[in-house]
């Protein structure tokens, strides 16, 4: 990924420590999504992916607010079949969740529609007081599709999944945070530096045992007991032979931080 500049509509910075910052930037559009700012995530999700020296990603929005959603303005001239393709191409929302490194969102303002899905991707949600969320697609004759309904569902269950869907009403953090749908609510002014605080934190702990320990989430799912136990076994084996594993244990016994190196 090239690096990015100051009008860019998503700016992409990596720090020393290994957070990578993502800040949607299109203040002036509510932070709306269009072609560019999802090719630009779909750029990021890749990154992670190959670029070990990412360690964690924290997504933040520009201005008023997180995000309004997909940007209603730009014309899609496709036809029902290449959008189907494009969408199946692009999987955002899926590819987000699949980043096998951690994820942080901070939210703050609004995230509505596709900017709460992308939310939704990521594995921990912190939210500043003040905040709405909303799933109108339902008001505007369109659906919550690009996996975002079903991440929805997941995390907060069917019968609020399907309260929020069906009715496209908004809602506060307060009952954001009471449905599990969000990590922490703190306040409006907190929020930023709560995010980069945990991030940091994340930083400084062993990238494989997070991959690992994710990807093992992730699964818990989908998996029967049985299948999810042999997965953690395996893993842990992987990690007992790891540098990491020998790196932490020596660093605990000398009493000084350990540096990992995700191996």
């Amino acid at each position: 990924m090239n690096a990015t500049s100051a009008d860019d509509p998503v700016r992409v910075a990596l720090d020393s420590n290994g957070v990578l910052r993502v800040d949607l930037n299109r203040p002036e559009a509510r932070n709306a999504m269009n072609r560019a700012v999802i090719d630009r995530l779909l750029d990021v999700a890749d990154r992670a992916e190959r670029d070990p020296s990412v360690r964690v990603i924290l997504l933040r929005g520009e201005g008023a607010g997180f995000c309004a959603g997909h940007d209603l303005r730009e014309h899609d001239e496709s036809s029902p079949a290449e959008h189907l393709n494009r969408e199946l191409r692009d999987r955002l929302n899926v590819r987000w969740s699949d980043v096998p490194v951690p994820t942080i969102v901070a939210m703050h303002g609004f995230a509505l529609g596709s900017g709460l899905m992308l939310a939704l991707a990521c594995d921990l949600r912190i939210a500043a007081e003040g905040l709405e969320v909303s799933l109108p697609e339902s008001r505007i004759g369109m659906f919550p599709a690009l996996g975002g309904t079903t991440l929805l569902t997941r995390i907060i269950g069917p019968t609020r999944a399907s309260l929020m869907v069906l009715t496209g009403a908004r809602y506060d953090a307060a009952t954001a945070a009471e449905w599990g749908l969000v990590t922490q609510v703190v306040p409006k002014d907190e929020v930023a530096a709560t995010a980069e605080q945990l991030a940091d934190v994340l930083a400084e702990n062993a990238p494989l045992s997070m991959r690992f320990a994710k990807k093992v989430i992730r699964d818990a799912e989908n998996l029967d007991l049985m299948t999810a136990h042999r997965q953690e076994s395996m893993l842990n084996t992987i990690i007992r032979t790891s540098e990491d594993r020998r790196e932490g244990i020596a660093a605990f016994r000398e009493k000084r931080k350990p540096r990992f190196r995700g191996a």
